[in-house]
């Protein structure tokens, strides 16, 4: 014999009451503003729109125009590319600085030798002029902050080994990134989300 379940007996169904549409629909509405929020802070992040306005130093294959390393730098900051003269086979330090637009900035030069390509004097640059001093056998040469918006250095062989000197202690060496006669071409450019990587 089958004992048909009652409102009262153990076999009953309860029914909760129904939530009213509105109700539902404002949850649903809620549901649909967090995706769409988590959507656009995606997107943003996507299409590489600048998310700082802290500066970033760019190495790039001159040939092929590859992207060869990024660093964040500082308004301000200055760091030194360091290398051997071919002929004299004595050190050479180069200065740049990053200026506020933000670009890239010839400082200056130290050397204890002259020798081809180093300057012998003052020198126009645009409508500036370096200030050349020497003291105690070592050449120094100022450029003032001269901007140069982008600078492109031929890579030298091992002896010259051109590596850039940072404040923090790091250096970059331009053989790990290239081969030798390869160009490189360093320029500052505004952070964005998709180049911050290193």
């Amino acid at each position: 014999m089958i004992v048909a379940a009652t409102a009262s007996g153990t076999g009953a169904t309860r029914h909760r009451p129904r939530t009213p549409w509105r109700a539902r629909r404002g949850w649903l509405l809620l549901g649909v503003a967090a995706v769409a929020a988590v959507a656009a802070v995606a997107g943003l992040l996507l299409t590489g729109l600048p998310t700082s306005t802290q500066p970033v130093l760019v190495l790039r294959d001159v040939d092929t125009g590859t992207e060869l390393h990024r660093r964040d730098v500082e308004v301000g900051e200055r760091f030194e590319l360091r290398h051997t003269h071919s002929v004299t086979r004595r050190a050479v330090v180069e200065t740049f600085g990053v200026d506020d637009t933000p670009g890239l900035t010839l400082e200056g030069m130290v050397f204890d030798h002259p020798g081809p390509n180093l300057p012998t004097g003052p020198e126009q640059f645009g409508d500036r002029m370096t200030t050349f001093t020497v003291a105690d056998g070592v050449y120094r040469v100022d450029h003032h902050g001269y901007p140069i918006g982008r600078v492109t250095i031929r890579v030298g062989t091992a002896p010259v080994d051109h590596t850039l000197a940072f404040d923090d202690g790091t250096t970059l060496r331009f053989l790990d990134l290239t081969r030798a006669g390869g160009g490189i071409e360093l320029e500052v450019e505004p952070a964005s989300a998709s180049s911050i990587r290193d």
